[in-house]
């Protein structure tokens, strides 16, 4: 292998990684500013989401459903969400990728916290020419209180 062509898959190696990096970003500061469309527009139009107990959600009519009117409901902008650690493989045009996402509920109408918790996404990506999407995103808490009342208002559950 040539020394430039090295360095050319290197380079691409590093920017693609930046660029999933930059993808979950956007996810992620769409979430926080509740901004569901632009969260759609992070994902691949047969992505699979499933967050916490909602279960599978396939193709953006679901996943669509699932941010604009179950997690839409509850989630108003006012929590604070970390997303850290990134561990991002890529083989060719496709990528898996973990991340700890530390994420602060509060109650709806004023800005109290009601809980911490932590939780690990699981995702897969797809090139999608020069950027990547999200084709599978799923989210499972690790931290943090497991409450009836968090069970039901935010999809946590005991494992």
């Amino acid at each position: 292998m040539s020394v430039p062509h090295d360095l050319e898959q290197r380079i691409r190696a590093l920017e693609d990684l930046e660029r999933i990096k930059r993808r979950m970003r956007a996810y992620v500061n769409a979430l926080v500013f509740v901004r569901w469309d632009e969260v759609l527009d992070c994902f691949t139009d047969d992505a699979t989401v499933e967050i916490g107990i909602s279960g599978a959600h396939a193709g953006r009519a679901a996943i669509a459903r699932l941010f604009k009117a179950d997690i839409g409901t509850r989630h108003v902008g006012k929590e604070m969400i970390f997303l850290a650690h990134p561990v991002i493989d890529v083989a060719g045009d496709r990528a898996t990728g973990t991340w700890l996402l530390y994420h602060m509920f509060t109650e709806a109408s004023h800005i109290q916290t009601h809980a911490w918790v932590q939780g690990v996404y699981d995702c897969e990506y797809v090139r999608t020419g020069d950027d990547w999407k999200i084709d599978k995103l799923t989210w499972k808490q690790r931290l943090g209180p497991r409450s009836a009342k968090l069970a039901q208002q935010y999809g946590v559950v005991d494992e």
